[in-house]
């Protein structure tokens, strides 16, 4: 099926490239593809804020809400790109207008000298970035713009940090290290969060260089507390084996086990729904940070237990809801019994978070309370990952990363349907 997909892909591609020279279409403003899923054409746009004059796009970020086209199938795909339709150039200028739009977004209000107003629009540029990283993003950036405008009055003015960004963030992190005792971290944070805001005023305003921050020394990374080594981990697998048949664990036990074979994070194991389980195909689709989707393949030999078991308790919820849903445990007559809450409901991660705890600090007592956590697991998948496969871009594929510098950090594109993304744990 996926030689089937694949060719077909091929197909679509080849009869879009006269359309693109036909209508003028410029590279990276929009893709089409077919989602097999729901058996129609999807289109998605990307929004660029500004051409150079060398002829690149920009692209600031891909539309939230792709357009599927339902008239537009498998079957029919080649005579509709054969074909002079105008709907094909009222896509072309729906990215006229989205770039328009895009521009009066960043560019188009406010004062342009304003450091201030920058940073504002700054704090807008995607809606699609989770609340955590927002909120963190703009309290470091916050800090450093009521720091140094404080101090320096010139700083109000944008093209003036074009010559002293630099003097003034290195004067502001040594300070904040100084004064409030920063630790590393902190202080790679902050510096990474200021250089994302100065490369979006780079990247909007021709006169702004790139990378200014560039040269700074940052301190070494603190050790990670939270590396779990190989004997540990296997006591974890022990413990699923010790526990599996037990009730009061069983719930806990498949999360754990989806975690630690796939290295999903746990906020996206309670986020499964039971529409998100394709049984056909043996895969699962996951919504990761924002809202991004990807796929699972479970199709392996070792992946069989897993899977069934996984099918188990989609059977036991409601079809459109959660995979694990809200329940608790009681005891009745003497038994422990499970109640269902909610099966509407999605399981809580602070649920898994007392569970694991329970496991890690009175179960297992690796390393003394609160070393390991549960963000370890991932930690560990994505190393052996990398390690069995050399496929830093794969392993980002299949654990959501925007980057491989975030998956290097830890030691797409569609996955191919016969793509291993699990690893072998015997559980």
């Amino acid at each position: 099926m996926s030689r089937i997909k694949n060719k077909n892909l091929l197909k679509l591609n080849k009869l879009i490239e006269p359309q693109k020279k036909k209508y003028g279409w410029l590279p990276n403003l929009f893709s089409y593809k077919f989602d097999y899923r729901s058996k129609r054409l999807i289109i998605n746009y990307t929004i660029p804020t500004q051409v150079y004059e060398k002829g690149k796009v920009k692209v600031l970020m891909k539309h939230a809400k792709p357009i599927y086209l339902s008239h537009i199938t498998e079957d029919n795909f080649q005579k509709y790109f054969k074909s002079d339709l105008s709907e094909f150039q009222d896509h072309i200028q729906r990215v006229k207008d989205l770039k328009e739009e895009a521009y009066k977004k960043t560019q188009g209000k406010g004062d342009q000298t304003s450091f201030a107003n920058w940073v504002e629009n700054y704090y807008k540029r995607n809606p699609n970035l989770s609340e955590a990283t927002i909120k963190q993003n703009k309290l470091d950036c916050d800090r450093y713009m009521l720091w140094v405008t404080k101090k320096y009055d010139d700083s109000k003015s944008l093209m003036l940090h074009k010559d002293y960004g630099q003097k003034w963030v290195l004067e502001y992190l040594g300070n904040a290290q100084k004064e409030h005792g920063w630790s590393n971290t902190t202080y790679r944070r902050a510096y990474r969060n200021l250089k994302g805001m100065y490369n979006y005023f780079a990247e909007r305003k021709t006169e702004f260089p790139y990378d200014i921050l560039r040269g700074i020394k940052l301190p070494k990374e603190n050790p990670k507390r939270d590396k779990l080594n190989s004997k540990e981990f296997n006591q974890v697998l022990q413990f699923i084996q010790d526990k599996k048949n037990d009730l009061y664990w069983s719930k806990f036990i498949l999360m754990l086990r989806l975690q630690m074979k796939t290295g999903m994070r746990i906020g996206e194991v309670v986020g499964i729904r039971n529409t998100d389980i394709e049984p056909d195909n043996k895969r699962i689709w996951i919504t990761g940070k924002g809202n991004d989707q990807r796929k699972l393949n479970f199709g392996s030999k070792h992946d069989k237990n897993l899977w069934k078991d996984i099918l188990k308790k989609r059977d036991e919820g409601e079809p459109n809801g959660y995979l694990f849903f809200r329940s608790r445990i009681t005891t009745m007559g003497g038994k422990e019994k499970w109640i269902d809450v909610n099966k509407q409901l999605p399981t809580t991660d602070s649920y898994y978070l007392q569970k694991f705890r329970k496991m890690r600090d009175k179960e297992l007592r690796l390393r003394g309370k609160g070393i390991i956590t549960s963000h370890s697991l991932r930690r560990y998948f994505i190393t052996k990952f990398v390690d069995d496969t050399n496929n830093r871009d794969l392993v980002r594929q299949i654990v959501g990363h925007k980057s491989t510098r975030m998956t290097d950090y830890y030691m797409g594109d569609l996955i191919e349907e016969t793509t291993e993304t699990t690893i072998d744990i015997g559980v």
